[in-house]
């Protein structure tokens, strides 16, 4: 009889990875503290490796089906604020989801007050115009705190960790979601061997930790480079500098970050 695998965290790594097991025959109980559907601080773009997970898992299909583009058909826009970055993404629906990082010294008290400020940019920007004839959805904004942005070593956890349990990767690479749904296909195999009695806990917990490391390592090292240089303002000048007029030069930039 396989034993059961429970998994603490029902976001998408934790269902993508429940789902796995479960098609393999392992028994699984999935702990979640909140209730579905809910508001969550993200975009909706999934990179081709994401995808990649999730066509090789079977759930690929049903998203489609669901309603999500296989392409970009969505507009996605990126606008930088003096204290952070906000995206834009166009929904299938006509809505458009908006999301920001910031970075702040000090608390903000208000911020459940005044938080159109934060996410409408400088009067007289871009995204200051965009959004200035918006309405907004005041009951789905939602916000979280003290983000750790700095790349973690799966090996060097005591846990089985996958998604942002194990590392956030910085929101401006778009691969957040990516991440999630590739972690948990590395963490499939490992823990299906533990179920049936083929690996111990630790080993099974190494394994998983070893793939996610080869995988993950060199994409969260130049992700997080590229986010200290957006938060510099005479870095970021010169980086936009410089993709606006090299093609590789993104192009490259977008593909280490993946």
């Amino acid at each position: 009889m396989p034993e059961n695998v429970t998994i603490v965290g029902g976001g998408l790594a934790g269902l993508t990875l429940g789902i796995g097991l479960l098609r393999r025959g392992v028994p699984v109980t999935v702990w979640e503290a909140g209730s579905y559907p809910r508001h969550r601080v993200c975009g909706e773009f999934i990179s081709g490796n994401g995808q990649n997970s999730l066509a090789r898992l079977g759930l690929l299909d049903g998203l489609q089906t669901a309603g999500a583009c296989s392409a970009m058909d969505a507009d996605l826009e990126m606008h930088f604020v003096p204290s952070g970055y906000v995206g834009l993404c166009k929904l299938a629906s006509g809505e458009v989801n908006i999301c920001g990082l910031f970075r702040s010294k000090a608390t903000v008290p208000d911020l459940s007050q005044r938080w159109r400020d934060w996410l409408g940019g400088p009067v007289a920007s871009v995204l200051h115009s965009r959004l200035a004839v918006a309405h907004f959805e005041v009951d789905s904004f939602c916000s979280v705190a003290g983000l750790c942005l700095r790349p973690q070593c799966a090996i060097q956890r005591n846990e089985c960790c996958i998604g942002d349990a194990l590392t956030m990767i910085p929101p401006v690479t778009g691969n957040g979601m990516s991440m999630a749904f590739e972690s948990a296909e590395l963490a499939i195999e490992p823990l299906a061997k533990f179920s049936r009695g083929e690996l111990t806990w630790a080993e099974a917990t190494q394994e998983t930790a070893s793939r996610c490391d080869m995988r993950f390592t060199a994409r969260l090292r130049w992700a997080a480079w590229l986010q200290r240089a957006l938060f510099q303002p005479c870095a970021r000048s010169v980086l936009m500098f410089l993709t606006a007029r090299s093609d590789w030069l993104w192009r490259e930039i977008f593909e280490r970050t993946r």
